[in-house]
Parts: C-alpha cells; structure tokens; sequence
C-alpha cells in the first residue's frame, strides 16, 4: 500500500516527515504493521525508494502511537531487508529479527521509552518471511 508519493512543490498537503525535501520524488511502501500487546502503539515496517534512475531503496521501522501522527521518526534503516519479524515482549519492548545477509544503517536501542533489541539469524536455519508477534 503506498502511503504518500510527494511530488516537492507540487503539493498542497504538509510535508510527510519522512520524505526528504532535496529530492524530487519518494515513495513509502508499508509491509508490516504490528501492534503492542495493548495496542498503545504501532511498529511499521516500510520500504521508501526514490531518486530516479541512480534510484535508492532502504526498508525502515518506525514506531508509533497512531498512523495521522505527521512524523515518523524511523528507529532502524537496513538495506536488502525484504523481510523482518517483529516482536513485541511486552509493551515496552520490541525485538527485531533480520537475516544476517541484511546490512543495518540504522539501529536505535531505545525511543520514547521503548527498548528495542536486534538479532540476526542466518537465513538457512529458518525460513525468514515478514511477520508480527506479541
């Protein structure tokens, strides 16, 4: 589901937070949405592309208290991450598992009071596909 293509200049709208203002065109794609075990808050699993032919594609999870929120600060960015399990081990703790192939850019260990934990597996010890837990 494509959340928001912003054409910049070309829009009306606000500005998605996520979308950065240099270029010309970013798309958000979400995969996965997973709620807390008292569904006070959402982690998304999202990729976002752009920039044309020399093009770019980074896959990202944010967390948040509601999708109208203007401002996703994303906590993790991986590059070759068609998949990630999310798992929530309580309210205040979300674990995410990536194959061991997937380079990691980015990885907070705690957002608004949220800790989060990264494990990565390899790949041929378990079939890897996007799923949620809680």
């Amino acid at each position: 589901m494509v959340i928001a293509t912003l054409a910049v200049g070309c829009s009306d709208e606000p500005p998605i937070s996520f979308i950065a203002a240099n270029a010309p065109e970013h798309s958000i794609d979400i995969t996965l949405e997973c709620h807390s075990p008292d569904k006070s808050r959402k982690a998304i699993f999202y990729f976002v592309s752009g920039g044309g032919a020399a093009g770019f594609q980074y896959q990202r999870i944010a967390i948040v208290e509601t999708m109208e929120n203007d401002w996703w600060s994303y906590v993790a960015q991986f590059k070759g991450a068609n998949d990630v399990q999310l798992i929530w081990e309580g309210n205040k703790l979300l674990k995410i598992v990536s194959p061991s192939s997937v380079r990691i850019d980015k990885q907070d260990r705690l957002f608004n009071g949220i800790g989060i934990s990264y494990t990565q597996i390899d790949r041929k010890k378990r079939e890897f596909k996007a799923s949620c837990d809680s």
